[in-house]
């Protein structure tokens, strides 16, 4: 096989390699750059055979870090955001994330979880779903420090007795407050649970900050269920992210720029000279 044409043109097993010029092949190989600047080529005499070389290997990190502190002390020790060292670090959903060095093929990259707070969870597990006399009980005594009047609220609870095998009729008052009514038994239950819940709750553990929720009850008389929700919950999200921005911004040395978004690396293709 030909591998080399009068115009200089090397023909290997992946493609046609343009070169330029490099006049007759010597008797000893000659090392010429790859196109793609990934490994070098050697040009012989003996056949005109093209030897490939493999490019140089380098490492990168791709450290994962658990606690907001250890990332944020990593950060300050190792890195500097030069000008030709560029540091991107975005603090995304639900995970921090640092390019070092941008321009590299394979940059550094570094990840930080942001860890929720166990309450917050709790609460946002339950929006939206139909819960029993019992489950929201539950749940109340379970975060109990999140509201400031759970034990009115329990006392209510606990005290609801509503008959089965019976019409019930529910009734809402203008605050919001439900009155169960059964035309067979005569039953006549008040239940006494607020029509809003006003929730005092962290979001990010790394976050030294509560954020006051305003919980809407719907209840529903047969069977007897109760649906929280926040319509809020979205805007609530959006300024915790923010805090913990914030809160990064403060443990970095001032050099550093915290972003929020979403951190991408694309390559490109860059022609040699």
């Amino acid at each position: 096989m030909r591998t080399m044409s009068e115009q200089g043109v090397v023909e290997f097993r992946e493609g046609v390699a343009y070169l330029q010029e490099q006049g007759d092949p010597s008797v000893e190989a000659k090392l010429v750059r790859r196109p793609d600047r990934m490994g070098s080529m050697a040009v012989i005499r003996e056949g005109y055979k093209v030897l490939d070389y493999p490019p140089e290997q380098e490492g990168r990190c791709a450290h994962a870090f658990d606690d907001l502190d250890a990332f944020a002390e990593y950060m300050n020790r190792h890195h500097q955001p030069l000008a030709d060292h560029a540091v991107d670090i975005m603090v995304q959903d639900r995970t921090v994330k640092a390019i070092v060095d941008t321009s590299r093929r394979e940059p550094e990259t570094l990840t930080c979880e942001m860890t929720t707070d166990p309450a917050w969870d709790a609460w946002v597990g339950i929006f939206d779903r139909e819960l029993g006399q019992r489950d929201l009980q539950q749940h109340i005594r379970s975060w109990r420090g999140t509201l400031g009047d759970h034990g009115a609220l329990l006392t209510a609870l606990a005290a609801i007795q509503v008959s089965t095998g019976q019409e019930m009729q529910s009734n809402i008052d203008a605050i919001g407050g439900t009155r169960l009514s059964s035309a067979e038994g005569k039953q006549d239950v008040k239940v006494g649970v607020p029509p809003i819940l006003r929730v005092s709750v962290p979001i990010y553990e790394a976050v030294d900050t509560e954020y006051d929720l305003e919980v809407l009850v719907s209840i529903t008389p047969t069977p007897l269920s109760f649906t929280l929700s926040c319509p809020k919950l979205e805007r609530h999200e959006r300024q915790a992210r923010r805090d913990f921005a914030s809160t990064l911004s403060n443990l970095l040395d001032d050099s550093f720029l915290v972003s929020i978004g979403t951190a991408k690396h694309l390559t490109r293709e860059v022609q040699s000279a």
